[in-house]
Parts: structure tokens; C-alpha cells; sequence
């Protein structure tokens, strides 16, 4: 809690015992107890999305291009071993969809990018995983977007992989204020990393709150999809909404 001073400043006044229950026992002291309370449910965003770090080519010049440089069918499912991969690599603030510009050049086998020195390649499971990303590195608040499924992503662009029935209940929650300061909690810095997203607390919802939640997620990403697609960096791009 907070109260006022006779200088008419704001002062806190919490109980120590409130920072143990949050990971990492960060001191905390403008949280509500509620938030602290949360805590002992045990569900963060580690137990139920399952945020993870992404690979490293360690030769970005060699291995990405930008996706109107290469074959149109070479990427979009047209062609068979896996020649060209969609790439995130995060980007500008932009929520709900977008940043979708990079392709990894796979040719066919995790070897091609391995034999790169400290390079790192994920596993071609991941192409069929939901997911959702964010940009590691804002210097604002920080936004989160879904992402086709076949995708991989890096450093720069981490990714959280929920269950199906619970991505976009989890996308609007990580797209709203309250998360935003929740992580400010763990990092106050201009980065967003996987170990910060992990520890914020998920609240139990009621069915009817997650499916409310989940409907205005999925027309907030077909908005954002929509005005995405309706430029020619786009590669599902198909007219101007003005012709």
C-alpha cells in the first residue's frame, strides 16, 4: 500500500515477506499484495506458455534474406526440403501480427547452418508448434504477436509456445498494461528476455473470461493481419485496400 507524507509525497509501506513469494525476490515494494498473492498459485509464464530462446546462424549476411529476394515457391510451401525457412527476428513495436519480412536459408539440412562456428539451429519440430513472439530489445513498452507456425526465430525475436486452446487468451493477456509492469519488475531495461517473460504471473481465469478474451485477441490479430498484408512487404499481399 501507499499513503501520503505531511510533504505531500508518496510513501510505501509493504511487508518484506511479500518479495519472497515473487521469483527472484525482487524488492518490489509499489506491487499490490494481490499480485505477490498470485504468486503462490504457482502459474507464470513458464508453466503454461513456455517461453524459449531462439537459435543463432552467428552469419546472419550468409544465411537471411529478405523474403521478396528469393522464389516466391521456394518458401511458401511449394517446394519440398525445407529450402528456405519464414524467420523472426522481432522488429518494431507492432502488436497482434506482423514484422514478418525474413527467410533462413536451411537448404535442406540443420548441418548447412551448423557448420558455421557457434552457430545454434532449432529443431524442425518447432515448425509445427503454436507460438507467439515479441522483440527482445524495445526501447518502449514491449508488444507481442502471433506468428504462422512454420516459422523459426531467434535471438532477437523470442518466442512463447502455449497449448492451442490457450494462445490467444495468453497473447491478450501479454499485450496488456499489467504485463508490461509486471516485467519492468524483472527488467527495467530496454530488454525483454525469455528468463523475465517466464517468471510473470498467470492468473486463473474462468472459462467464460477466456473465451471473451480469446474472440477480441483473434480479431485484434485479423486487424493487424489485414493492414500487414495490404502493403507489398508482405508476402500474403494481394491488393491495395484503395484499388
Amino acid at each position: 500500500m501507499h499513503t501520503a507524507t505531511a510533504e505531500n509525497k508518496i510513501m510505501y509501506i509493504t511487508s518484506a515477506h511479500n518479495f519472497s513469494k515473487i521469483p527472484g525476490s525482487p524488492i518490489a515494494y509499489w506491487l499490490p499484495k494481490k499480485i505477490a498473492d498470485l504468486y503462490k498459485e504457482g502459474r507464470t509464464m513458464e508453466s503454461v506458455a513456455h517461453p524459449q530462446v531462439g537459435m543463432q546462424t552467428s552469419n546472419n549476411e550468409k544465411y537471411l534474406r529478405i523474403w521478396h529476394e528469393i522464389n516466391y515457391s521456394e518458401f511458401m510451401g511449394n517446394s519440398e526440403g525445407l529450402i528456405w525457412i519464414k524467420y523472426l527476428k522481432g522488429g518494431a513495436y507492432r502488436k497482434w501480427y506482423g514484422n514478418l519480412e525474413y527467410l533462413l536459408h536451411y537448404n535442406g539440412s540443420p548441418a548447412y547452418i551448423l557448420s558455421q562456428k557457434n552457430a545454434r539451429v532449432l529443431d524442425v519440430s518447432f515448425l509445427k508448434k503454436k507460438k507467439c513472439t515479441w522483440t527482445d530489445l524495445t526501447s518502449g513498452n514491449i508488444s507481442f504477436r502471433y506468428v504462422p507456425d512454420d516459422t523459426f526465430y531467434d535471438i532477437s525475436g523470442h518466442c512463447f509456445f502455449p497449448k492451442e486452446e490457450d494462445q490467444y487468451w495468453l497473447l491478450a493477456y501479454s499485450n496488456t498494461k499489467i504485463f508490461n509492469e509486471l516485467k519492468l519488475v524483472f527488467n527495467s531495461t530496454f530488454h525483454c528476455q525469455v528468463g523475465d517473460v517466464a517468471k510473470i504471473v498467470v492468473s486463473k481465469l474462468t472459462a467464460e473470461t477466456k473465451e471473451n478474451a480469446t474472440e477480441l485477441a483473434k480479431e485484434c490479430v485479423q486487424i493487424s493481419k489485414a493492414d500487414w498484408d495490404s502493403f507489398e512487404t508482405s508476402w500474403d499481399f494481394k491488393k491495395h485496400p484503395l484499388v
